[in-house]
This record gives C-alpha cells, sequence and structure tokens, in this order.
C-alpha cells in the first residue's frame, strides 16, 4: 500500500522535536491562503500540534505522510473562515484524512461548515475532529459527516459512544499518553485534543484507497464490537432525490438543501434508471423517502442503485411494530412533545420558549424560515422544533425520543426555542413563555421570567412574530 497523507490542523509542529518522522511537509494559513513554511525548526517550543503528531507516531501502523497546516494565531485561536480555507486547500492537494483538534460553538458557523465539510466527504476525505473539553456542541465534531471525538473517560483504547442524543460524538479515546519529548517522559492531560489523534492513527491504519467516512465509521464499529452506527440527524445533505405518495405536501422554497429530481410513488417503476443514474454519477448524496411506503428502499437496491444516505418520513407519530436500524438510515416520524420533553415543565427554563399552534402549514413554514434567520441576523441563536417529520426538511430540529430539553439548551447554547404544533393535536398543548395561534386566531400571551436577565429579547421576540 502506498503512503497515506495525514493532514494536521493546528498550531503548527516543531520539526526538532519529530526526527524520527521520514517525511513532513509544513504549511500556513496566511492572509486568505496556504502557504509553505520556510523554517519548521521553532527551537524548543513545545506546540500543540507536535504533542498530537508524537501520539499520532506512537500508534499509526502504515506509512505516512503529515502535512502540517498551521491555523492557530499566538493565542490559540482560529475563524471558521479560516479553517475553511485550510480544509478546501487539503480538499484541492487530494489529502484523504484530516486531524483537527480543534473546533467553534457559535451557531453562525455552523452552517458554512458543514456546507464544506459535506462537500469534502462527499469526495471521500475523511475528518477526524475533537468535541471541546467543556461539553457544549462542537462543530465539525458534531456534523454526521465527520469522526468525532471526545477522550475516554477511564483512559480506554477506544469506545464507542452509544448512547449520545444530540452531540454527534461517536467515539471516546485514549487521550492520556506517554510521550517523550527533548529527552522527558510526560504525560498528556485528559482531553479530547488528545484523544483525536489516536483515533486519527487508527483510521490510518484502518483506511483503504477510496473508502468514505460511513465507511471508516463502520469499520471503527465493528473494532468495538457493535454492528453500525445509528443515524441521529439530518445534516449531511447537500443534493437530493425525492419520492413521495401524492398526498404528501412540501413548502419547496425553503429547504436546507438542492433538489435534484422529485417522482411520485406510482412512477417509480418507470423512472428506476434515471433515479439509479444520478446516484452513481453521484449528483445527489441522499434519497428522500416521504411516505408510509417501507418497501421502495429495498426495491430500488435490488435495482443497482447506489444511494449514500437515506431519508425515510413516516406520517405516524411512532411506529406500529418496532423500528428497524437501518444502515445509513434516518426515519423520521411526527414529534410528539408531550412525550419527548420529559421531567421538566418547559415555561421554567432560563430562556424564552414560544409555542405557536398552526392551521396553516405552508404559511408557517415559510414564515418561521424567515424569522430563524431574521433572528441569526441580530446574534440570537433559535432552535425551532416542529411536530410534522417533514420539519426537517427546512432545517427544524428532530428529536425521536424523550429529553430534557434544559440539557438540549446548555449544549447548544440556545437564545429562545421555538416550539410549532398542529392546532388539530390538542393532546400536545404545553405551557410556555409566550402561546401563539397562528391562523385561526391572532392573540396572544407574553409573560416574562424575573430569572432571565436579557428582558429585552422578549420585546424583540413579540416584534419578530
Amino acid at each position: 500500500m502506498n503512503e497515506i497523507k495525514v493532514a494536521f490542523l493546528d498550531d503548527g509542529i516543531n520539526t526538532n522535536l519529530l526526527s524520527d518522522l521520514q517525511k513532513v511537509e509544513l504549511y500556513s494559513v496566511q492572509n486568505g491562503r496556504v502557504a509553505v513554511c520556510s523554517n519548521g525548526n521553532k527551537g524548543n517550543e513545545i506546540t500543540h500540534g507536535t504533542i498530537c503528531v508524537k501520539i499520532f507516531e506512537q500508534s499509526v501502523k502504515v506509512k505516512v505522510h503529515i502535512i502540517s497546516v498551521e491555523i492557530l494565531d499566538s493565542k490559540k485561536r482560529c475563524s471558521a473562515d479560516k479553517l475553511i480555507t485550510a480544509l478546501q486547500w487539503v480538499r484541492q492537494m487530494g489529502i484523504k484524512i484530516i486531524n483537527l483538534s480543534l473546533g467553534t460553538s457559535f451557531f453562525q458557523d455552523e452552517m458554512i461548515l458543514r456546507m464544506c465539510v459535506n462537500q469534502l466527504a462527499k469526495e471521500g476525505h475523511i475528518i477526524v475532529a475533537a468535541q471541546n473539553n467543556n461539553s457544549f456542541v462542537t462543530y465539525p465534531a458534531a456534523f454526521t459527516n465527520v469522526i468525532g471525538v471526545s477522550a475516554s473517560p477511564q483512559n480506554q483504547d477506544i469506545l464507542l459512544n452509544t448512547e449520545y442524543k444530540f452531540d454527534g460524538i461517536e467515539l471516546f479515546g485514549k487521550s492520556e499518553h506517554d510521550i517523550e519529548v527533548q529527552g522527558n517522559k510526560i504525560v498528556t492531560q485528559h482531553a479530547s485534543s488528545f484523544a483525536t489523534p489516536y483515533i486519527t492513527a487508527i483510521v490510518s491504519n484502518l483506511y483503504q484507497d477510496g473508502q468514505n467516512v460511513w465507511e471508516l465509521k463502520q469499520k471503527l464499529c465493528l473494532l468495538c464490537g457493535v454492528g453500525h452506527l445509528e443515524l441521529r440527524k439530518f445534516d449531511w445533505c447537500s443534493r437530493a432525490v425525492i419520492l413521495q405518495s401524492r398526498s404528501f405536501r412540501f413548502e419547496d422554497r425553503c429547504f436546507c438543501f438542492e433538489v435534484v429530481q422529485r417522482y411520485f410513488f406510482d412512477e417509480i417503476k418507470s423512472k428506476a434508471e434515471d433515479i439509479k443514474d444520478i446516484f452513481t454519477q453521484r449528483i445527489a448524496d441522499t434519497l428522500i423517502i416521504a411516505g408510509n411506503c417501507e418497501k421502495i428502499n429495498d426495491w430500488l437496491k435490488k435495482e443497482g442503485a447506489s444511494v449514500p444516505y437515506t431519508l425515510m418520513i413516516h406520517d405516524d407519530v411512532i411506529p406500529v411494530s418496532k423500528t428497524v436500524c437501518l444502515e445509513r438510515t434516518f426515519r423520521i416520524f411526527r414529534q410528539d412533545f408531550g412525550k419527548i420533553f420529559i421531567d421538566e415543565q418547559i415555561e421554567n427554563l432560563d430562556i424564552p420558549v414560544v409555542i405557536i399552534y398552526y392551521d396553516n402549514k405552508k404559511e408557517i413554514v415559510k414564515n418561521m424560515v424567515k424569522t430563524n434567520q431574521e433572528f441569526a441576523d441580530n446574534g440570537y441563536h433559535c432552535k425551532i422544533f416542529m411536530d410534522r417529520a417533514a420539519g426537517v426538511l427546512y432545517g427544524f430540529e428532530y428529536c425521536g425520543e424523550a429529553f430534557r430539553i434544559k440539557e438540549y439548551i446548555e449544549f447548544h447554547l440556545v437564545d429562545l426555542i421555538i416550539i410549532l404544533i398542529d392546532m388539530d393535536h390538542k393532546m400536545q398543548e404545553l405551557d410556555s413563555d409566550l402561546n401563539l395561534r397562528y391562523g385561526v386566531s391572532k392573540d396572544f400571551k407574553l409573560n416574562l421570567l424575573p430569572n432571565v436577565e436579557d428582558r429585552d429579547i422578549y420585546e424583540y421576540i413579540e416584534e419578530q412574530l
């Protein structure tokens, strides 16, 4: 097997401390572009990137070519734009494995990073990224198309995180390593950034030319003794083919992805070759099946369609029979918020919670997508939950199982929650700070919580909605 190029995006490496490595190339992001570093000898400076490479070197068993891209400044900070510049350069250079011991929790960075990451994943790049040590949401580690890593609780070598609900972190890895620096033996601290190069080494050992991130995740699952990972969120899609029943209705202009083609169930057999060609040519990355038609996915596979990811949207609240976890398939059902938000009253949270009961799906979707963008433009991180399963197609949140919304808010650093409930589902009536009736009735009630410091956010919400 030929040597594997592995990129380390960090604060640079000190080649003076890495004499055993055969091949090292040094670059840095300067003025919006990647340039060659003329001198990698940093004297006795022990950079974070140097430690990561030494951890990696101890566990990698294949021939590697290290590419260091220095993106952190002297204060160990990096903008999303700078990170994207480095990632796009790595993509152009054809470097398939990327170690990223850093990330961001800022919600406005999420969309631009997600687009970049999905592009790299589509072309077969494997990003191994660390969660921050404060256990807040971290991008790009939280994305489906990234191998997210956190430090294992008792310094175990590698563990699969089978219980995560919304953090997107699949693996726990060993972070406390014995390494030698300048003739002295040191033990690295318990931190996600030091678990990441260890997992990157394992990924490098498993990697075969042409494999994608999902195939590597499956290999890691087998290594951990688990069959395969479940998809937990709809964040990987850039371009999709939609297969739907004629009764299913969408607000097309609000999709958070590009639609390549749409077909109805009753015309699929005559379009099988067209669908197969779309995925063979990698024009689309997702097949969306909207409506209760379980057999279509299996039928397409028998027809030879190679589909990277499948999203199945059901009208039911819960499946009649036990839901089978299908590989690379995310199944969405109508959300029953009365069962999802457990053991707490949502009016007692530290941020505003707005519930809107609607009777016009098309209008509420259009207005909420617009409103969410306006909140973001004004610096407010808003999360919208919709009871209808199709809400994920517009960028709304989905949780298929019970969870504590307070933990969700703290993890995602959310400023505002909006919950959309169809007026026909009265059993889901909930109490909150702001209750609106959209469509039939225009009246609303606004209650201020005494423990919220930024009370002007309520006035802003009232004005926006």
